[in-house]
């Protein structure tokens, strides 16, 4: 990922790598991603899909899809919840 794509400031490598080196323990335990909705949370992931006019990235879904298959990669799991828990949910984790 390069930092002139959009996005690139919510999702990093180094995000990413401490939730490959999380998904593990969290699968043995079966527990909650907790540290990672935090972190994607304060990062401003959640927001990426909604348009700018009501206070999210703007991104396009070519850029949530990209972001999304990046995520996928380190934490399906997380990735799999979270979808989960937007289409049941909306907002209210925002």
């Amino acid at each position: 990922m390069t930092t002139t794509e959009r996005g690139a400031d919510v999702l990093t490598e180094q995000m990413l790598d401490r939730f490959d080196q999380r998904a593990p323990i969290n699968d043995r335990e079966n527990r909650f991603f907790q540290e990672d909705f935090d972190e994607l949370r304060t990062s401003g992931y959640l927001q990426v899909a909604l348009p700018s006019e009501l206070g999210g990235s703007g991104l396009s879904l070519h850029e949530v899809n990209r972001l999304q298959r990046q995520l996928e990669v380190a934490a399906a799991v997380a990735l799999l919840i979270m979808v989960g828990v937007g289409l049941v949910f909306g907002r209210r984790f925002i």
